[in-house]
């Protein structure tokens, strides 16, 4: 299991190590014992951090965050394709640095409308 340590700077405590680990993450706790014996709950950026550290891959990201499933993706070399829903759109406008060059389209396969998301397919995070 992959554990990060985080220094979280705390008014009353001052620099504490808190120990964040994935599984504990995964499940949805929101709080992680530091070594002042308090919890520390984690505030916005600090969630991303532990985000980032334990789903390398956008994709990754997207589907522990929203729960989408497996067939609302594709890929076309390095590019990332995501069917269209309002909380996807809404997610990466939040979490996502390079939100701006995202494009839509719509599939001439299925006709629906799917974002397409350059250089954020990573073949070895495939899930």
């Amino acid at each position: 299991m992959k554990i990060i340590e985080l220094k979280v700077k705390s008014e009353l405590y001052g620099i504490t190590d808190c120990i964040i680990n994935k599984e504990r993450f995964v499940l949805g706790f929101k709080t992680f014992p530091c070594g002042s014996g308090e919890d520390h709950t984690l505030t916005g950026e600090q969630y991303k951090t532990c985000l980032n550290e334990f789903f390398p891959g956008l994709k990754e990201r997207i589907q522990f965050a929203l729960n989408i499933p497996e067939n609302h993706f594709d890929n076309h070399k390095t590019d990332l394709y995501i069917m269209f829903s309002e909380s996807v759109n809404n997610w990466l406008k939040d979490n996502y640095e390079y939100y701006n060059n995202i494009t839509r389209f719509i599939s001439r396969i299925d006709g629906n409308i799917w974002l397409e998301i350059p250089f954020a397919y990573n073949n070895n995070n495939r899930g």
